[in-house]
């Protein structure tokens, strides 16, 4: 199991020593913003009747996948050739090249969603951005189909010097122009000469029997709809409100990406790509932490709760209104509530992992005990296997010393029989002659 690039449960411990503010006049460095992402999708039936794929394939959406990122980098662009990133992901939902292609200093966090089975659905995650790492793009693949996906590129988040509080986004379908179908559940045909990316509308491609070509439409239904909310804002206790120094703990996520697995969508192998794309990672409830233990995960329960419970005082300043007061209190306490409820996650993590733990031991001892047993009987088959084969060769012996015996026993019978048939007949002459 490969995993994440955003270890976001440590990031929760380094929002234990960051504090929520007031939202910052400019987008500082020095911040750190949640958002959530949630993908609300309409392809029905009803709304697009042509070439509907009701059966197997059924019409369902792939799991999504998104950065936030630095300026000059893409994960598609309309009006140039797909490179062989986007390529497998439009074609088979496969995230693998992204992932190691993205691994580098312009990626803050790489995130998920889970897959939606049906074509009306809805699906949702969080990641996070900062003043230094302000933008974020996304794809998910519209499955059957070619190579045909939504997304969004370099979506910038700060908007004149203010992170945007929430944006709502009509998704439109796009071809990456790597393979020549042109409806639902058409066969794998590789472009031969692979085109730019484009926007499908309902009359482009010019191809009637096109799964999503509708003449008399001036545009095409609503296929689905990205929604983002801004969730909370952090920044250094110690770091004035306009202040642009770079917060060393969101530099901190990149070197301790490899500790743990997300915690909005832990992550599923790419062999099977089409259990890749379509199988629900998220059953259980409580994720899963890897490589994590009990005593870091007290640690930062400890300190987020240390953080979440300080008496800091909510005066006035001299350069804010009483409505942006009242707005202030009402975002700390809204923080203070979220915290609550990342404390009581991780408290059930921690249960997890020390009954985990538990169990291991117990099994442990199970094992060793079990061994011990295994080994007793062992000994014991083997001990009584020597048994036998002694017993087996004491009757051997006593067979060959019997049959000996018994040679003996006739050889000296047969030489009786001959000497007394001897006398017998030496007498017989005797009695002869002297007749």
């Amino acid at each position: 199991m490969k995993t994440y690039r955003i270890p976001s449960f440590l990031v929760w411990f380094y929002l234990g020593t960051l504090s929520p503010v007031q939202i910052l006049s400019q987008c500082s460095e020095g911040s750190l913003i949640t958002y959530r992402l949630s993908v609300n999708t309409f392809w029905s039936q009803e709304a697009f009747p042509k070439h509907f794929p009701d059966t197997r394939p059924v019409a369902q959406w792939s799991k999504l996948y998104g950065v936030s990122h630095k300026n000059n980098l893409t994960l598609f662009q309309v009006g140039t050739l797909a490179d062989k990133s986007l390529q497998q992901f439009a074609e088979f939902g496969k995230t693998d090249e992204y992932e190691s292609r993205l691994n580098h200093s312009l990626v803050l966090s790489q995130f998920y969603a889970p897959p939606i089975k049906k074509g009306v659905g809805v699906t949702s995650t969080m990641f996070f951005v900062s003043g230094e790492y302000s933008k974020v793009s996304f794809v998910m693949k519209i499955h059957p189909s070619p190579d045909w996906f939504i997304g969004m590129d370099s979506l910038d988040l700060c908007y004149n010097g203010t992170w945007i509080e929430n944006k709502s986004i009509v998704a439109t379908p796009m071809d990456a122009g790597t393979d020549e179908g042109f409806t639902f559940t058409a066969p794998d045909y590789a472009n031969e000469v692979p085109e730019a990316v484009y926007t499908i509308t309902s009359t482009f491609p010019r191809e009637p029997y096109s799964s999503l070509y509708y003449k008399d439409l001036t545009t095409l239904p609503t296929m689905a709809e990205f929604i983002i909310t801004k969730e909370l804002e952090y920044a250094k206790k110690s770091e004035k409100i306009h202040k642009t120094k770079p917060c060393p703990e969101i530099k901190a996520i990149a070197a301790i990406q490899n500790i743990t697995t997300t915690l909005f969508m832990p992550q599923t192998s790419e062999s099977n790509s089409n259990q890749t794309l379509f199988s629900n990672s998220t059953k259980n409830s409580t994720p899963n932490i890897n490589g994590t233990s009990v005593a870091q995960l007290q640690n930062i329960i400890e300190h987020i709760q240390l953080n979440n419970n300080s008496t800091e005082s909510l005066d006035r300043t001299s350069m804010e209104t009483s409505s942006e007061f009242q707005v202030r209190k009402r975002r700390k306490r809204k923080n203070k509530k979220h915290l609550k409820s990342v404390v009581q996650m991780l408290k059930e993590i921690l249960n997890n992992e020390q009954t985990n733990e538990s169990e291991s031991k117990e099994t442990d001892k199970v094992k060793k005990r079990s061994n011990g047993e295994n080994k007793e009987k062992k000994g014991k088959q083997k001990t009584s296997k020597a048994l036998r084969e002694r017993n087996n060769d004491k009757q051997q012996t006593v067979s060959k010393q019997t049959n000996l015996a018994k040679s003996k026993n006739k050889t000296s019978n047969t030489q009786r029989n001959k000497k007394r048939h001897e006398r017998t007949k030496h007498k017989t002459e005797l009695d002869v002659q002297d007749s």
